[in-house]
């Protein structure tokens, strides 16, 4: 189950940099040529690229394997007891690894938070919070709320105040402290990828200008209003965990320099929505179809009694020959090989899907089901190409020298 567990986190990492990568290559065109708000939509693919990873693999049918088994044995005078495995699981040392990461992550972000939320001062009788030293901004995960600086209207003008809130309150419309939430958490899931960290720094600043060109749709001809404001505004040294705060990663020229162009029009901007929508459920959609195929299981293929059996063995000649290595250090085991039974029951190909001892019988395993005989599926009457699944048993503490199956 942890090994299951620590594959799927791997499959998943490797699509949440993979996407990345694919949206810090297309963030900048996307940003000059459909607007900023393309461009922060486009972060949606990591998030999707990262769970679709973790769904249910594309399925090869395979033939039920109820029954269907192969096992050989050593002489008994050669058995004793099988040899236990040593050592630690190694898989287990990963898993404790990764989980002490994450628990430290949510720790560093939790006193983050707090450091924040020290500051901020609750005003039931407001629609807005205020805050020593910090804001504006938007915090809190449940009910997120407006925080503004306590020298709120002594520092911005009448039409500047206006500007701060129409930014704030696009990002509670928008939901963008959720969307740092899930940021977030991917940085504690993902607490060993550097280019997850850099990336949510990228993904901050694209929401900021996405933020700014939604106010500046609402407020066209307060273009010079707002850099003023900006120029006003304390950067945060640190981004929040949860919320929404102009940072001082940000490049503050950058953004004042993009107040200076003109937002797209509608046409520019369904484009970018289509193009956003493509890129986003076709990139899901590779890192769920990259996945190794998992197997599922025909039950019409399960045998019922013996005349079905879907394994017949000519002779020792077509069982597995007992390693001399192992038979010297005594040692039993088991491999799953999964065989693509053609139409004339004729194995096409043959594969282990899973050994222990790892490495030690999977050759003469391999070879063995190579020679075998199987009963082929069918389909309206005529045989067709199936897979099935064999677990072959080898047992020290037999002296039986023969396969069987079913």
């Amino acid at each position: 189950m942890i090994a299951d567990m620590l594959a799927g986190l791997l499959q998943s990492g490797i699509a949440t940099s993979l996407a990345i990568l694919l949206v810090l290559l297309v963030r900048k065109p996307l940003r000059h040529g459909l607007g900023a708000r393309s461009a922060y939509a486009v972060w949606l693919l990591v998030p999707m690229a990262a769970l679709a990873a973790l769904l249910p693999a594309p399925s090869m049918a395979v033939m039920s394997p109820a029954a269907t088994s192969a096992w050989v044995g050593m002489p008994r005078a050669l058995t004793q007891a099988l040899v236990p495995a040593s050592g630690t699981d190694a898989s287990s040392i990963l898993f404790v690894c990764w989980l002490s990461g994450a628990v430290l992550a949510v720790v560093v972000f939790t006193m983050r938070q707090s450091r924040f939320n020290r500051f901020i001062r609750r005003r039931d009788d407001m629609p807005y919070d205020e805050a020593i030293a910090h804001g504006p901004a938007i915090a809190g995960l449940w009910r997120p709320r407006i925080v503004l600086p306590v020298d709120f209207r002594q520092r911005y003008n009448e039409a500047e105040q206006t500007l701060v809130l129409a930014h704030e309150r696009v990002h509670l419309r928008r939901g963008d402290v959720h969307a740092q939430t899930l940021a977030t958490a991917l940085r504690c899931v993902f607490w060993c990828n550097p280019l997850l960290h850099y990336a949510v720094a990228r993904f901050r600043f694209d929401q900021e200008l996405a933020c700014d060109a939604a106010v500046l749709e609402q407020f066209p001809m307060s273009r010079r209003s707002y850099a003023d404001a900006m120029l006003k505004t304390k950067m945060a040294e640190i981004g929040l965990p949860i919320g929404c705060h102009w940072q001082s990663s940000h490049p503050l020229k950058e953004r004042i320099a993009m107040l200076k162009k003109p937002l797209p029009g509608m046409p520019r901007q369904i484009a970018g929505a289509l193009l956003v929508a493509v890129v986003v459920l076709g990139g899901s959609y590779s890192a769920w179809a990259a996945q190794p195929a998992r197997t599922t299981h025909s039950g019409k293929q399960a045998a019922t009694d013996p005349a079905s059996t879907a394994t017949s063995f000519a002779g020792d000649a077509a069982l597995p020959r007992y390693p001399a290595d192992a038979v010297a250090r005594k040692i039993g085991g088991r491999v799953v090989v999964l065989v693509h039974v053609g139409a004339d029951g004729k194995p096409k190909s043959v594969k282990v899907e899973s050994s222990k001892p790892a490495g030690m019988f999977d050759k003469v395993a391999v070879d063995a089901a190579s020679k075998w005989k199987f009963n082929p599926p069918t389909s309206h009457g005529k045989s067709v190409d199936g897979w099935v699944r064999v677990p072959v048993d080898f047992r020290p503490d037999s002296d039986k020298k023969t396969a069987t199956a079913g």
